[in-house]
């Protein structure tokens, strides 16, 4: 169930490292939303993340097991110093940095990615997902952060299918329809074209 957490509000929620681990169950309170208070958020800057579909049931579960002061991410130590082989969790303390990446890594190795994962790779999945189909502004606000040039960073070039999409619909006027300069009296001029757009427009009538 830890790991599930983890990988869940990591990639679904893009929370960083420090707020990952500082999430208890007071954040996870009010159903939908998870709360990222200004003690644990960056800059102090507190925020709400709306719960996505594949979050809901890691968030219902954590509304229903954890208590308001436990940590949603415990600290774990060994039952069984010694022969190590099995942990247990400390609820009201808090995971290491350290393990939290140890945990991240172990989980993308048995997905079988041999990349080198760790927290702040799921929180910039997040962000690109996001900023994908909701805009960078709006990741921009779920990320946190101040300046949408930071968020920015996170998002990837366009796929080629992005890019097909972006300018569907586009296009110069049908040969029926009104041109931007009627040839035979108003000849356009490049010196004279306010946008750059009406030459290229002329040059592809003639090629027609």
């Amino acid at each position: 169930m830890r790991e599930r957490r983890i990988a869940h509000i990591g990639i679904c929620a893009g929370a960083r490292n420090r707020e990952l681990r500082g999430l208890q169950g007071r954040h996870f309170q009010r159903a939908g939303w998870v709360w990222i208070s200004g003690d644990i958020a960056k800059g102090g800057r507190p925020r709400w993340i709306p719960v996505l579909p594949e979050l809901e049931p890691i968030a219902r579960e954590i509304r229903e097991t954890v208590a308001p002061d436990e940590y949603v991410i415990p600290a774990q130590r060994w039952r069984d110093p010694g022969a190590n082989s099995h942990r247990g969790d400390l609820s009201r303390r808090q995971s290491s940095s350290q393990a939290l990446r140890t945990a991240v890594m172990e989980l993308a190795a048995r997905a079988g990615m041999h990349t080198h994962v760790h927290p702040h790779v799921m929180r910039h999945a997040f962000g690109d997902h996001v900023a994908r189909y909701a805009g960078i502004k709006n990741a921009q606000a779920l990320l946190g952060h101040a300046d949408v040039g930071t968020t920015q960073i996170y998002t990837g070039a366009p796929t080629l299918d992005e890019l097909a999409a972006a300018i569907r619909g586009i296009r110069f006027a049908e040969a029926s329809e009104r041109v931007f300069y009627p040839l035979e009296k108003h000849p356009a001029s490049p010196l004279e074209a306010p946008t750059g757009i009406e030459p290229v427009y002329t040059a592809l009538q003639a090629a027609a």
